[in-house]
């Protein structure tokens, strides 16, 4: 039990509109002297609140604005996914926006995977995993400005991340293509089937057509048939070399004859002993083609014989059969500079019995190569040279 003096010891908590009721007296707070309300100031209260709205108002018209959605179509925007379900997911954006991807819309391969499902699987899974950070693609923009904190206002920007997977893809391909061009490197790739123009492929998940236009001919020299096509290449791996990349038109072309080719310029260096036809001549050299490409080597008339030439016309001529020796190249096989004379026994010989130059080819390659060997083992630089010598 509590005692009565007690209870009027107590303060007082109550408003001070029932202080008459209390039994103890409440002290009022102190007033400072300049804010204490007077009679002879009737209208103080008004004007200090239509101060304060004053005030209120200017801080208001200050604030930051709530993020909107000011994104545009076609943009790559960074998200995370918040939320995820079977139909699409929910994006946080970084000005605090949640756009939507539906799930036709999800990653390349996470969407690739889900349509391959095999049956029976569990269906209602999410499209994308929960967290998952990385690029989307704008493709629709709501009329309305977006406030995250308005559940009334209109959504965030509809996103995909399949657009954004293919723009990459398209990337790579161009890059392949390029690699293929230049450098005359090959991909390996499965073949999956065949029509009747030419053999079907993926390649980094883009469609690949191989048309029959781009493989050696059959061994009869007859045209290839659908039937051909399946029964000597479905399921087999193939070196093909990248012809073209074009997104607009979704063509992806490669070739089984350009890989060979480039197999055999990839074998090209100093040193090679390459056989070619006669294929144009002029005043100062021959241009011959190279068998098994479709580059030609110059054969400058200084490189012709150890003996001096006054000219390559009666020397040789268009469509013969020569052997040359590889003297220089550059990256891309644009330039390559052929020499016979290093393989004349004597000097003189490419002249008076280009016949014996040819049978003793393979043994005048073999001692100029051993001779590159002894200046690169003394230290001589060919590419400083080559550098030089343009």
């Amino acid at each position: 039990m509590v005692h009565a003096s007690s209870v009027q010891r107590a303060a007082c908590t109550a408003p001070h509109w029932c202080a008459s009721r209390c039994t103890t007296s409440v002290p009022r707070p102190a007033v400072a002297p300049h804010t204490r309300r007077s009679a002879s100031q009737p209208g103080a209260a008004p004007a200090a609140h239509r101060a304060a709205v004053r005030v209120a108002a200017a801080a208001a018209a200050e604030a930051p604005e709530a993020p909107t959605c000011s994104y545009e179509e076609g943009a790559d925007v960074l998200g995370t996914v918040v939320w995820a379900g079977p139909k699409g997911a929910k994006v946080e954006l970084p000005d605090g926006s949640v756009g939507f991807m539906p799930s036709r819309e999800g990653p390349f391969v996470i969407r690739d995977a889900l349509e391959e499902r095999a049956p029976g699987a569990v269906r209602d899974a999410p499209c994308v995993p929960k967290g998952l950070k990385r690029p989307f693609k704008v493709i629709n923009v709501p009329a309305k400005a977006t406030d995250p904190k308005d559940k009334n206002a209109a959504t965030g920007p509809l996103l995909s991340a399949r657009l954004c997977d293919l723009d990459v893809l398209w990337q790579r391909a161009a890059q392949l293509c390029e690699v293929s061009t230049q450098h005359k490197e090959n991909l390996r790739i499965t073949v999956e089937g065949a029509n009747n123009g030419g053999l079907l492929s993926r390649i980094s998940g883009l469609s690949l057509f191989v048309p029959v236009s781009q493989l050696e001919r059959k061994g009869n020299n007859e045209w290839w048939t659908e039937q051909d096509l399946n029964s000597q290449y479905s399921g087999q791996d193939v070196s093909v070399a990248v012809l073209e990349v074009a997104r607009t038109t979704r063509k992806v072309v490669c070739s089984l004859v350009k890989a060979k080719e480039n197999d055999d310029l990839r074998r090209l260096e100093v040193g090679s002993l390459v056989s070619g036809t006669v294929r144009r001549i002029e005043p100062f050299g021959v241009f011959v083609g190279i068998n098994g490409t479709r580059v030609s080597g110059l054969l400058h008339i200084s490189n012709v014989s150890r003996q001096h030439v006054e000219t390559v016309q009666g020397v040789f001529e268009v469509g013969e059969v020569v052997k040359c020796l590889v003297m220089g190249l550059d990256p891309g096989y644009t330039n390559i500079s052929l020499s016979v004379a290093e393989l004349e026994l004597e000097e003189g010989d490419v002249l008076n019995n280009k016949q014996r130059v040819w049978d003793n080819a393979e043994e005048q390659a073999a001692v100029f190569r051993a001779h590159l060997e002894e200046l690169r083992e003394q230290g001589f630089d060919f590419e400083a040279e080559a550098e030089n010598h343009n």
